[in-house]
């Protein structure tokens, strides 16, 4: 459903890691099922659950996209657009 990169917090000085949902699946699917995940993730609070550090969308090629709804954002999603959140990184093998 989504793909996790490993990048650099320039900012911050640290390494993190950045999972994307592809713009095809959040078009076909909705980008309401990553929004839920962005939603519970930054609630959750527990030693052994990553924090989110942060989360968006990033527009390519000049596409728009709108923010609506009473408080809470939601993001149209077009072919280019790509939902994100950030989370610290850990090394060790892949889930």
């Amino acid at each position: 459903m989504a793909t996790v990169y490993l990048a650099d917090d320039l900012r911050h000085h640290r390494q993190v890691a950045v999972k994307v949902l592809r713009p095809e699946l959040a078009a076909a699917l909705g980008a309401e099922r990553l929004l839920r995940e962005i939603e519970t993730t930054a609630n959750l609070r527990h030693p052994h659950i990553l924090p989110l550090y942060d989360s968006g969308a990033v527009q390519v090629e000049g596409q728009e996209s709108g923010v609506e709804g009473s408080g809470r954002s939601t993001f149209e999603c077009r072919p280019s657009t790509f939902l994100y959140y950030v989370m610290p990184y850990v090394e060790g093998k892949s889930l």
